[in-house]
Formats: C-alpha cells, sequence, structure tokens
C-alpha cells in the first residue's frame, strides 16, 4: 500500500485535517468504548440492526436520503454473512 503507518497517512494531510482526526480518535479512546471483529455467522440480528442505525445515522449527517432498509441489512446477514 501507499503508506506503511497510519502516521504516513495523516502526513499527507492538511494541517487542520489531521488534528480533526487526532482529536476523533482521542474522543473514541477516552469513551472507554470496545471494538470487536466479527465474521459470518459470529454476526448476529442485533448487530445488522445495528449496522442500520450506523448506516440511517450517516445518511442524516451527511446525505440525506437513505434507500436501504433494514429488512436489507437482515438479508446480506443471511445470504452473504460469511463474506462480510
Amino acid at each position: 500500500g501507499k503508506f506503511e503507518t497510519f502516521d504516513d497517512f495523516l502526513a499527507e494531510l492538511r494541517q487542520s485535517k489531521r488534528k480533526n482526526i487526532r482529536q476523533e480518535r482521542k474522543k473514541v479512546q477516552n469513551a472507554d468504548i470496545v471494538v470487536r471483529r466479527l465474521s459470518g455467522k459470529d454476526i448476529e440480528p442485533r448487530h445488522w440492526d445495528a449496522f442500520y442505525t450506523f448506516y440511517v445515522n450517516t445518511v442524516d449527517q451527511k446525505w440525506g436520503q437513505a434507500y436501504l432498509t433494514k429488512d436489507f441489512f437482515h438479508m446480506l446477514g443471511d445470504r452473504m454473512a460469511d463474506q462480510v
């Protein structure tokens, strides 16, 4: 890849963007959030519901028009979970 480290990636950005990214990462660290990587059958219906919520929140903040449904996310889990 183009970047060997995250700092290499940051070095390519404008100072204001680097600052924003560092502040966001610090907020996550301080929020005591636990991140777990799931795939395939480990992804439960409640996780698909959360994906849908994240999707809708992102659309509301950025674009304003959601076209994927909650059923879509559950169908993705049913039919393609091993590829997610």
